[in-house]
C-alpha cells in the first residue's frame, strides 16, 4: 500500500507502512492447577467463614437458652427456636459443601434425625410452657439435651 502527501514540501517517495512487532509474552498461562487451587482458596474461605458463622449462631443458641431457663417467656422461647432453626440451615449449608471423601447422603440423614429430635424437644418445651408448668429443672434438662444434641451434630 502506497500513501501519497499531499504537501509539496514532501518527497513523492512512498511511505512504509511500519508493522507492529509481536511480542512475546512473559506471563505464564493458567493452567488447571493454578485454577484448582484458587477454587481450593475459595472453598477455604467460604468453609472458614461457615465455621465463623456456626460458631455465632451456637453462642447465640446458648444465650437464648440460657435466658429461657431464667425467665421461661413465650418471647424467650421463640427468640431460642429461631437461633436453632438458624443453626440446622447453616449447618445444612456446610454438609453440602463436605469433601468426597464423605458420604453426604448418610450425613443428610443424620442432620434429619437429629433436626426432629430438636423439634420434638423444643414443642415439648412449648406444651409445657403453655401448661404454666414453670419447673425450671425441666426446663433446663430440656434445654441442655437440646445443646448436647446440637453440639454433637456440630463436632
Amino acid at each position: 500500500m502506497e500513501i501519497f502527501p499531499t504537501d509539496p514540501n514532501v518527497s513523492k517517495e512512498p511511505e512504509k507502512v511500519l508493522k507492529k512487532e509481536k511480542s512475546k509474552r512473559t506471563g505464564k498461562k493458567s493452567s488447571q492447577s493454578d485454577a484448582t487451587g484458587f477454587f481450593a482458596v475459595l472453598s477455604e474461605k467460604e468453609c472458614e467463614v461457615l465455621e465463623k458463622n456456626l460458631q455465632e449462631t451456637l453462642d447465640e443458641i446458648l444465650d437464648s437458652g440460657n435466658a429461657f431457663v431464667r425467665s421461661p417467656t413465650e418471647r424467650n422461647l421463640r427468640r431460642y427456636k429461631e437461633s436453632i432453626k438458624k443453626f440446622l440451615m447453616l449447618l445444612e449449608k456446610r454438609l453440602y459443601r463436605i469433601k468426597d471423601s464423605y458420604d453426604i447422603r448418610e450425613k443428610k440423614v443424620r442432620l434429619n434425625q437429629v433436626a426432629e429430635i430438636v423439634d420434638q424437644r423444643l414443642k415439648e418445651i412449648a406444651e409445657k410452657l403453655m401448661e404454666n408448668e414453670r419447673s425450671t429443672l425441666n426446663f433446663a434438662a430440656k434445654i441442655d439435651e437440646i445443646n448436647g444434641l446440637l453440639l454433637d451434630l456440630y463436632r
